[in-house]
C-alpha cells in the first residue's frame, strides 16, 4: 500500500514483516513484524494491508484465523487484535471516523474501532466484497463485488445509495 502523504510504499515481506520503502528508489527506511502465530505454526502472512493517513498505524488480516490487527508503526508492536466471521479481502481507514473498514468473503462489511477494536457497524452484500474504498470526507463508502457490482454506501445513514453492475 502506498502512504497517502508521501513517496513511501509499504510491502508486505515473509513472517508477518513489512517493509517501508522510498519511492522511487525503493530504499528501506523501516520495518515492522507482527507478532507470530499463537499456535506455533508456520506464518502463512497477511491477505490485506493498509497504512492510516497519518502514517502511524499499519491495519492488517492474517491468512490463517481471519485476525484483523492494528499495529503501531513507531513502536512496532501490535495494539490490538480481533477476529472476524470469514476471511477478509480489503481493508481502508475512516480516520476522521475512527475506525478501520474491512469486507470479506461472506460479503460482510465491518467497522472496527480504531481505539480498541470493536466492531461499530455491520452490514451485508449478497455476494463477497473484493475491495474497498472511502472518499476523503468519509460520507461514501464503494464496494466492488463478485458479482461485477460496484456499490455506493452512504456513511451517515449506512445504507446504499447507488449500484452499478459492469457488463464488459
Amino acid at each position: 500500500c502506498f502512504a497517502s502523504d508521501r513517496p513511501l510504499l509499504v510491502l508486505e515481506e515473509w513472517q508477518y514483516q513489512a517493509s517501508f520503502r522510498e519511492l522511487p528508489g525503493m530504499r528501506e527506511i523501516h520495518r515492522v513484524t507482527s507478532d507470530p502465530d499463537p499456535d506455533g505454526r508456520r506464518a502463512q502472512g497477511w491477505t490485506a494491508l493498509a497504512l492510516s493517513p497519518d502514517g502511524s498505524l499499519l491495519a492488517t488480516v492474517r491468512v490463517r484465523h481471519n485476525v484483523l490487527e492494528l499495529i503501531d508503526v513507531a513502536q512496532g508492536g501490535t495494539r490490538w487484535r480481533t477476529t472476524n466471521s470469514a476471511p477478509v479481502n480489503a481493508i481502508g481507514w475512516c480516520p476522521l471516523r475512527e475506525r478501520v473498514v474491512t469486507a470479506g468473503t461472506d460479503g460482510l462489511v465491518s467497522f472496527w474501532r480504531i481505539q480498541d477494536g470493536q466492531p461499530t457497524a455491520r452490514f451485508r452484500h449478497p455476494v463477497p466484497v473484493r475491495s474497498l474504498t472511502v472518499n476523503d470526507n468519509e460520507s461514501l463508502l464503494a464496494v466492488a463485488c463478485d458479482d461485477r457490482t460496484v456499490r455506493l454506501w452512504g456513511l451517515n445513514v449506512l445504507r446504499e445509495v447507488f449500484s452499478m453492475r459492469s457488463d464488459t
